[in-house]
């Protein structure tokens, strides 16, 4: 395993070992509120819409315990706050509000959370193309303690492979199901929680585990969850509609509805619950379909009253002693509950509900406070309040050195373009059939005055055709890079400096050879320079002008991605700010005739100092023949090179200024690129 090679091999006799037994931690966070800026639409004095920003209340007074060896479920409807929830209770959003959150007895410190946590995302950002024992060694060298022995960390990687039941594909890519095949999505799921189980964490959050996989591999990956809750972990994990046997793993249950707590409590007693306030779960029914929805008001209400009921409102049942088939859900079964309706024989009847009223959700928020579940609740956080609360005692440890972060992350990169060998095959055909095509449509030009504009056009159009897709792919692949980097940053995998310098560095070599490819044919093909002396350094100018153009366009791709919100938005944007800078290169319109109003434009076009590099490079030296009947006045109309150059508004002695311009133009972007990924990792908390 080449990764192996990257933990020093200095490591001290004794140092500190992560513990391989869990340590237990019980977890309680106490009145959470949490609000958020939404625009809003107000009408001013003038009768005119204006909108607003107002700050919305989304969590109300959330409260919870759970302790270590326990499995907590946060359930509710789409928009109740579930994942921003579990984001506060990991350390993952800073709360705009209030709040307290305890381990054990004491009040939780970030950093030493940091430490004690693991997150798994609900999408599973991992590097496809990467195998899983690759991956998890990754991990392992980045997340464990500096002075851990190599060994150890390997160790601790095959433990984790065993635990979670990876053994069977430790060798196989991980994946993405659409460029690389690699394993399944149970078991990238597993390897996604595999990735956290590396520091041994003691309380493990999960956003939607069982997202976006069927019902067996839900199952499978529910029940090693499980597992880890045996062990002593503590696990919270946000869940939308679980089936019955996975609802059943559960100890704790906690039901959001707009924000509020609508039930917190012992999953198992969760029904009799709702059969207090007068709702009764059948047994044939899954109770986390019931209750889902039973809270769920943005279901439309099409049901006619046939009974009285002394809870529900009139549309919301329908009477019967059956089950009506169309009203079935789209889980699959119906939502029925049980209520005191009684009729001249005393007879109760079975109603059928698909949501509760507004009026009814409200009273449930109100009424868990005064039920027994509530007050159980309030006197386990008042109890973790009222006591000594003593410092958390954790070990501190160092992270891997800068220069171990850069080698990992380089290697990764290299990794990943070796692994995709078809990507680099069109790339180099791609500059081949660029080259091979331009140089047969500018074939052989010679000096004569015809020529001029050919040869001027040859160099705009392969600067251009370099640097426009370099722009429109970068922005199409370098988000999954973003993504995998910004889950890696929130759990302080790495630093975003070595991060971006080891991709910096492999987009230099990687984008250095198709400028080469593309710029050797095209010159020679296209005859650009026929006086034998000055060949060989015409030459390697002109391919230094593709390859910083080549490295500029990039760096230009990569800011605009990483700058926008998403793919669509920067390919919208990106061939804008493309094209608007090369109009105002000095190929299209002449820099001595801009207007007022545009000739600042050209200096801060970079297009215009790669054009201006690359026209003095083609033309200073060059004398240009004519025949008889082109001559005016007895010469040439166009004798030499440099009248070409001054022609287009240029400065002949500007070759070597302009390339450390269009350096500078490189360093620009891509510092600019490290202050967006900064900004967008930055601690929330």
């Amino acid at each position: 395993m080449e990764l192996q090679q990257f933990d020093s091999n200095d490591n001290k006799k004794n140092v500190l070992k992560i513990v391989k037994n869990v340590n237990r931690v019980d977890f309680t966070f106490r009145n959470i509120n949490h609000s958020v800026q939404v625009k809003v639409t107000k009408q001013t004095k003038k009768g005119k819409k204006k909108q607003v920003m107002r700050p919305k209340q989304i969590l109300h007074n959330m409260s919870g315990h759970v302790k270590s060896g326990e499995v907590l479920a946060i359930m509710g409807p789409s928009g109740a706050g579930k994942t921003t929830l579990l984001d506060i209770l990991a350390h993952r959003l800073k709360i705009n509000g209030e709040g307290v959150m305890y381990l054990n007895q004491s009040i939780s410190d970030y950093h030493i959370f940091k430490k004690l946590c693991g997150y798994v995302t609900q999408s599973d950002t991992l590097t496809p193309s990467m195998t899983v024992f690759e991956t998890l060694s990754f991990y392992a060298q980045l997340k464990m303690p500096r002075e851990m022995p190599l060994e150890d960390k390997l160790q601790k990687v095959e433990d984790v492979i065993s635990e979670m039941g990876l053994n069977r594909c430790r060798n196989t890519l991980v994946g993405d199901n659409l460029k690389i095949r690699g394993v399944s999505g149970g078991e990238r799921r597993r390897l996604s929680i595999a990735v956290e189980l590396l520091t041994s964490p003691s309380i493990l959050f999960l956003d939607e585990p069982t997202s976006g996989l069927d019902s067996s591999t839900a199952y499978t990956v529910m029940n090693a969850i499980r597992k880890l809750a045996n062990s002593g972990r503590t696990i919270i994990c946000t869940i939308h509609q679980p089936r019955y046997n996975i609802f059943d793993m559960f100890d704790k249950l906690l039901l959001l509805a707009e924000g509020n707590t609508i039930y917190f409590g012992d999953t198992q007693k969760s029904a009799e619950y709702f059969e207090s306030l007068g709702y009764k779960c059948l047994p044939n029914v899954n109770p986390a379909d019931y209750y889902m929805d039973l809270i769920n008001t943005q279901i439309e209400d099409d049901i006619e009253q046939d009974g009285q009921s002394p809870i529900l409102k009139p549309n919301q049942v329908e009477g019967g002693n059956g089950i009506d088939e169309e009203l079935l859900l789209s889980s699959g079964t119906s939502t029925t509950i049980t209520t005191q309706n009684h009729d001249e024989s005393n007879h109760t009847k079975h109603t059928k509900v698909k949501r509760i009223s507004n009026e009814e959700l409200n009273r449930f928020k109100k009424v868990f406070i005064e039920s027994e579940p509530g007050r159980l609740l309030k006197e386990q956080v008042d109890l973790i309040e009222k006591s000594e609360h003593t410092p958390f005692v954790y070990q501190e440890t160092r992270g891997p050195s800068f220069w171990t972060q850069f080698r990992l992350l380089f290697y990764r990169e290299s990794l990943n373009a070796r692994r995709h060998p078809m990507a680099l095959r069109v790339q180099v055909f791609q500059a081949i059939f660029q080259g091979i095509l331009c140089g047969l449509v500018y074939l052989q030009l010679g000096l004569g005055q015809n020529t001029v504009q050919s040869r001027t056009g040859v160099l705009a159009f392969v600067i251009m055709g370099l640097s426009f897709p370099n722009v429109m792919s970068t922005i199409n692949v370098f988000p999954e890079v973003v993504g995998i980097f910004l889950k890696d940053r929130a759990s302080n995998v790495y630093n975003t400096l070595p991060f971006f310098l080891a991709k910096s560095f492999m987009d230099i070599m990687l984008g250095i050879v198709l400028p080469i490819v593309t710029g050797t044919l095209v010159y020679w093909m296209s005859n650009q320079r026929i006086y034998p002396f000055y060949s060989a350094a015409v030459f390697f100018k002109f391919i230094l002008v593709l390859v910083v153009a080549s490295q500029c366009a990039l760096s230009l791709g990569i800011f605009i991605s990483s700058s926008v919100p998403n793919v669509q938005t920067g390919l919208a944007i990106a061939p804008l700010v493309v094209i608007l800078f090369f109009l105002f290169s000095g190929f299209f319109v002449n820099l001595k005739e801009l207007g007022r109003g545009w000739v600042w434009m050209p200096y801060i076009s970079f297009f215009r100092y790669i054009i201006e590099a690359a026209v003095v490079n083609a033309y200073t030296n060059v004398t240009f023949s004519c025949t008889q009947s082109q001559m005016l006045g007895g010469r040439c109309p166009i004798q030499t090179g440099e009248e070409v150059i001054s022609n287009y508004g240029f400065n002949i002695d500007n070759y070597w200024r302009n390339i450390g311009i269009i350096l500078l133009y490189i360093v620009a972007f891509r510092c600019l690129t490290y202050m967006v990924l900064r900004i967008k990792s930055r601690n929330r908390f």
